[in-house]
């Protein structure tokens, strides 16, 4: 019986302070922006430095709001002065750098404060997602239907997918290896057909929960400046229809044939990034509750869900009702709809399911654990 107590009073204490803590850290990641480069030169290396912070705080704020807002939203952020920047800034760390009598070399990490983020972006209604989406392989075919490449060289549109950084955005893209066991998971034909079983097995080797197979073809003269590169995309989900889409990029003055090649493979990721930010956007006018049951072997259990919550942005607040050795019944009050949170959770490793033996309580599990269907709606939160 005493253990049994102590275990009591452990899960008891840590549960009140899931209560009251909330997901302080949800998002963090998203708001961390890694190796922000600057080079600047001025009439002392003094002055070089300071000029060199001033443009690494923007670059990263740049950087920041094209990860979380919508494309054709950026055009409706304010300018933001130095001081009111800063003020958004929780704290930034140099990780290199040089100096001279003239000149600032240095590469940064920022990270941003959410929640004073969040106040600033409510206060200009400019709409922006947190959720990370899970990654997305790409496969890149070069070539016309009839002789596109996918692993064999030459293939410079695969190559511009490798050289994107790949910490920008909300949906993480995987370009796969292309060694012996990429080779043997999908041929170009079978991408090119969305062959169903193939395109599961190379989305299973990069954990990815959805396929971006696109082809390119350039057309015209890179060395005049009359190239352009027409592309083909269909983005493939685990589960649901494949959505397709098509872009022209014409080759700017004095662009090289990589910088076109580069600029498209740009323009269609934002299209995906795009269309994942639309389906997540933080809806903090829709504010509901939901209580579930969260089944329990031990305290290690209640902690590991407890962490994956903090992660999930659209979860306002976690109110524990009940707690037990065998489970806990808990309260999540969160924002917009059923089907976001039900995204927003999977994302973060966890699913709700549907359960006879909890009193109409739906079950929350780390993801893999049943593989009931989802279930239904919230109820609007009291005070919403």
């Amino acid at each position: 019986m005493p253990r049994l107590g102590t275990w009591l009073s452990t899960m008891i204490a840590v549960a009140v302070l899931a209560a009251v803590a909330g997901p302080a850290l949800a998002a963090g990641d998203v708001y961390t922006v890694e190796t922000v480069k600057v080079d600047v030169r001025a009439e002392s290396a003094a002055k070089a430095r300071q000029q060199a912070l001033a443009k690494a705080h923007r670059t990263a704020f740049d950087r920041l709001m094209r990860r979380i807002v919508p494309h054709d939203r950026l055009s409706a952020l304010p300018q933001v002065s130095q001081d009111r920047l800063n003020g958004l800034v929780s704290s930034f760390e140099i990780n290199t750098s040089q100096t001279s009598d003239v000149r600032y070399i240095g590469e940064l990490t920022f990270s941003f404060q959410r929640a004073a983020v969040r106040s600033f972006l409510r206060d200009n209604q400019v709409p922006f997602a947190e959720t990370r989406s899970q990654p997305t392989v790409v496969l890149a075919l070069f070539g016309s239907r009839s002789d596109s490449v996918l692993w064999a060289d030459p293939n410079p549109w695969r190559q511009a997918w490798v050289r994107r950084p790949n910490d920008t955005g909300l949906v993480p893209f995987a370009v796969p290896l292309g060694d012996l066991g990429d080779i043997q998971a999908i041929s170009a034909e079978e991408a090119l057909t969305h062959a169903g079983e193939p395109v599961r097995a190379i989305a299973e080797r990069y954990d990815a929960a959805k396929t971006l197979v696109t082809r390119a073809v350039i057309a015209g003269e890179p060395e005049a400046g009359t190239a352009a590169v027409r592309t083909a995309n269909t983005l493939i989900p685990g589960d649901g229809r494949p959505e397709s889409f098509a872009f022209t990029v014409n080759q700017r003055e004095g662009e090289s044939r990589e910088a076109l090649f580069d600029r498209a493979a740009d323009r269609v990721a934002r299209r995906v990034q795009d269309r994942w930010k639309r389906a997540n956007l933080l809806q903090f006018d829709q504010r509901r509750t939901t209580s579930v049951h969260v089944p329990l072997s031990g305290l290690d259990d209640w902690v590991r869900v407890r962490r994956r919550l903090a992660d999930v942005p659209v979860v306002a607040r976690v109110q524990v009702e009940r707690m037990a050795r065998t489970g806990a019944d808990v309260r999540l009050v969160y924002f917009g709809d059923r089907d976001q949170l039900g995204v927003a959770l999977s994302q973060n490793g966890l699913q709700l399911t549907p359960a006879a033996e909890t009193d109409g309580l739906s079950v929350l599990r780390p993801a893999g654990a049943v593989a009931e269907p989802a279930i239904g709606d919230g109820t609007p939160a009291a005070g919403g």
